[in-house]
């Protein structure tokens, strides 16, 4: 959409007279909508290796464990790298797999290292700026306490692209991104924080129910 903004100037029009002329001053640039990708999770079969390495070296076996999922799935949450953790023990044979308390100190030291950044209480790789709008494959469902605002956000702008949505339609295209059959109470009001954050910085306005992008 083109915005034509007046810019006075004071021009010589040869006759010793000064006169007024209008500029077309240039359109902001708008946000570019997010690209979406499918979500990748971490493939322990690329990791020989490690597998060996939970029975010899166990401490920083579950730090390369870590930071391995991190790097795939990234930015995620503590809970779902202990899942990515437990599913790596079992690939592995290993019975005794570490307590979330012993996460928690093994992301400390790699965060105090950086080898990962701890934000908002979710694990990024090292590097990544910007959050990635992943969807869920088919018959698969991310939590959406399990996804980062700074991800939800750009994926609600990038719904937001090509038309505005009312209030259920937002919330009905944004849970089917993340496989949601049906959105849950919990879906909504992380969905409605993400609005009223993108609405208080200017990205988005709402009328009475119509949510759509700020030009």
């Amino acid at each position: 959409m083109a915005h034509e903004v007046t810019v006075a100037s004071e021009t010589d029009d040869g006759s010793g007279d000064i006169v007024a002329s209008s500029l077309a001053a240039p359109a902001p640039a708008a946000r570019t909508a997010a690209q979406v990708v499918p979500y990748g999770r971490v493939d322990w079969k690329a990791y020989p290796g490690l597998t060996g390495r939970l029975r010899d070296q166990p401490d920083e076996a579950l730090a390369e464990a870590i930071e391995a999922v991190v790097a795939a799935e990234g930015p995620v949450h503590p809970l779902v790298v202990h899942e990515r953790v437990r599913e790596l023990h079992k690939v592995a044979g290993v019975r005794k797999v570490a307590g979330q308390d012993e996460e928690a100190r093994t992301i400390e030291r790699l965060a105090e290292q950086g080898r990962i950044v701890r934000r908002n209480n979710f694990l990024w790789p090292c590097g990544m700026d910007e959050a990635v709008v992943r969807s869920s494959a088919v018959g698969e469902r991310r939590e959406l306490w399990y996804v980062c605002m700074e991800e939800l956000k750009a994926a609600i702008l990038s719904l937001l692209d090509e038309e505005s949505l009312d209030e259920k339609g937002l919330v009905n295209k944004t849970t089917a991104l993340y496989g949601y059959k049906r959105a849950s109470p919990e879906a909504r009001r992380r969905i409605f924080e993400a609005v009223e954050g993108l609405i208080a910085s200017g990205q988005l306005v709402r009328t009475g129910e119509v949510i759509g992008k700020s030009y």
